[in-house]
């Protein structure tokens, strides 16, 4: 079983490639898994919510894990969202990965119905009891509208099973502090791409990242240069990164990001209702920061 001294570097969030008809496009499916490898990226995160998660039938989740896996075979360590805010139901999610041959368990927070860190505690721990896979949790307050407390994740982490922590609670301070209490136990990777660098050099593991979907080689390069410490090199290519990471959430991920590879060729910009394409207004700022990093002419 994987540890948390083996999660670190770049786990790419992935997005779900649609066509006009909101089918699953299987050729732009591949074309993005063969962008990754490319890339070099440690790891790829499959039916998160980057991924249009809720959107996803059951069906839809076999094939995207299944056939990640064939395409990969086991170079790329592949994490399956399975998380939800129904336990029994993320319990039945996790076991079908589990069986498809997914490496590990993204879980986040149960959102809606607010538990409490009690009943928050209860939800990850029966889940990770419910397979032989390892989990990440992810803390998300601003999707979910629950924080999983400072306090709880130390407790957690003294899981076995609790391998890693993906945070995205835009606090820096506290998750600052996580890592201090947890990092010799639990992986800490940011769930930011724009907080990427400081974490890393302040202990954090790496990253899930949105727009390595796009540049998996220059994420890839800035994490392991900051990981070597060639600060100025990472530096760097923070920088050059920076206005990509500003521009992928002109609006709600993934629209920013899906347009983004969809202007690449990647795949088309298609998204399922609620979410829609992203607005007019945003698209010539978007292309000029592609221009600008040589990804379109």
């Amino acid at each position: 079983m994987i540890q948390h001294n083996d999660i670190g570097g770049v786990y790419t969030a992935l997005t779900t490639p649609f066509d006009n008809q909101l089918y699953i496009d299987k050729q732009a499916w591949y074309r993005l898994l063969d962008h990754q490898a490319e890339g070099g990226v440690d790891g790829v995160i499959i039916n998160g919510t980057t991924g249009e998660s809720p959107t996803i039938s059951e069906d839809e989740f076999e094939f995207l894990i299944t056939s990640a896996r064939e395409h990969f075979g086991r170079s790329t360590q592949i994490w399956a969202g399975s998380g939800g805010n129904v336990t029994e139901a993320s319990v039945a999610k996790s076991k079908k990965a589990a069986e498809l041959g997914a490496d590990g368990l993204l879980l986040v927070t149960p959102y809606y119905n607010k538990p409490t860190q009690e009943g928050l505690k209860h939800h990850f721990l029966t889940i990770a009891e419910s397979t032989d896979l390892p989990v990440m949790l992810y803390n998300i307050p601003g999707r979910t509208g629950t924080l999983i407390a400072t306090e709880t994740l130390d407790e957690l982490a003294g899981h076995p099973k609790v391998a890693a922590t993906k945070e995205a609670t835009g606090d820096m301070g506290q998750i600052l502090e996580i890592i201090h209490r947890t990092g010799n136990r639990c992986a800490v990777l940011s769930g930011d791409d724009a907080i990427t660098l400081p974490l890393v050099l302040s202990g954090g593991s790496g990253v899930v990242s949105v727009i390595a979907n796009l540049v998996p080689g220059l994420m890839k390069s800035l994490v392991d240069e900051a990981q070597s410490g060639n600060v100025e090199k990472a530096q760097e290519i923070h920088r050059k990164l920076w206005p990509l990471m500003k521009a992928s959430f002109y609006q709600s991920n993934p629209i920013p990001i899906k347009e983004a590879l969809a202007m690449t060729g990647i795949m088309q910009p298609y998204l399922r209702p609620p979410l829609v394409r992203l607005e007019e207004s945003y698209r010539a700022s978007l292309k000029t920061i592609l221009s600008d990093l040589n990804l379109i002419s």
